[in-house]
């Protein structure tokens, strides 16, 4: 067995794709948004999954960048795609 190359999980720039989030999805994004990591510890699914289920892309070659900041409805801070959040919408597409 040979070891794993230090760069496995470098992939090309070129199989990358940024899409960009609107401001119309933000704003129905934020309507789901129930609580995030910094109001509520069970907050465990980080927003980039999110736009994942709903936009349709992988994760794994998509970077989002939002329009506007998006925020939670339950503290008032700002949430980035990294954020994890707890969303009411979870059941329909998880």
């Amino acid at each position: 067995m040979s070891p794993m190359r230090n760069d496995f999980f470098d992939q090309p720039i070129e199989q990358f794709e940024i899409v960009l989030i609107d401001k119309a999805t933000i704003a129905q994004i934020e309507r789901e948004i129930t609580a995030c990591q910094r109001c509520d510890r069970k907050a465990e699914i980080p927003l980039d999954w999110i736009l994942d289920k709903i936009t349709g892309h992988r994760g794994s070659t998509t970077d989002y960048v939002l329009e506007t900041p998006a925020y939670c409805e339950r503290c008032g801070r700002e949430v980035t795609v990294k954020t994890s959040v707890q969303w009411s919408e979870m059941e329909r597409h998880f």
